[in-house]
């Protein structure tokens, strides 16, 4: 999970599209703990594999458990 500071809130993971339209899924804040909340952190490089440690300072893609769908930034 992860919680934003300033409202004491969580960042939530949903299958409505961005307002980007790039055909991404957006994420908002929720005071509600649920299933949508839950993210793993997942190693970026094509040769890393799920369960594996990753380095300090090495890249990773963050996805929500629910929806499969990837934060990005």
């Amino acid at each position: 999970m992860f919680k934003h500071l300033d409202s004491d809130t969580y960042l939530s993971g949903t299958i409505k599209p961005s307002s980007g339209g790039n055909g991404a899924f957006a994420v908002e804040l929720s005071g509600q703990l649920s299933s949508n909340l839950i993210f793993k952190l997942l190693p970026h490089r094509s040769y890393e594999s799920e369960g594996m440690k990753i380095p300090f300072g090495s890249p990773v893609k963050i996805q929500n458990v629910k929806t499969g769908t990837f934060v990005t930034f």
